[in-house]
């Protein structure tokens, strides 16, 4: 049982590793790995996005790194893994951000991140 949290240069991934290890202290097989291999988001049981900043600038971290944002939308949308997303890592679920413009999301809830 492997929970990921994405690596995409945005957000406290230290901390947010902590906290997780922390959760599954006692939980026989639970393992928290930090990747930025959509492979890992692929095989993982449990997806973490966390997020700091700009809503474009998390988005463009995202889209930045080949076949991210495809096994997102694969895993979470399409296969319904359970899915945490932390600041703007939330705010991506959104279908727009117009912070610095407008700029898609995920559109997993449909509204406006304003």
């Amino acid at each position: 049982m492997t929970t990921v949290i994405i690596d995409y240069g945005s957000g406290n991934l230290r901390s947010a590793e902590k906290a997780f290890e922390r959760a599954s202290t006692g939980i026989p097989g639970a393992e928290v790995k930090v990747s930025a291999d959509p492979g890992d988001v692929m095989a993982a049981s449990r997806i973490v996005l966390p997020g700091v900043g700009a809503f474009r600038d998390c988005r463009d971290g995202l889209s930045a790194i080949p076949g991210m944002w495809e096994a997102l939308e694969d895993q979470v949308s399409n296969r319904a893994k359970p899915f945490l997303g932390i600041c703007v890592g939330m705010q991506l679920m959104a279908t727009t951000g117009l912070e610095h413009g407008e700029t898609p999301g995920f559109d997993w809830i449909p509204g406006k991140v304003v």
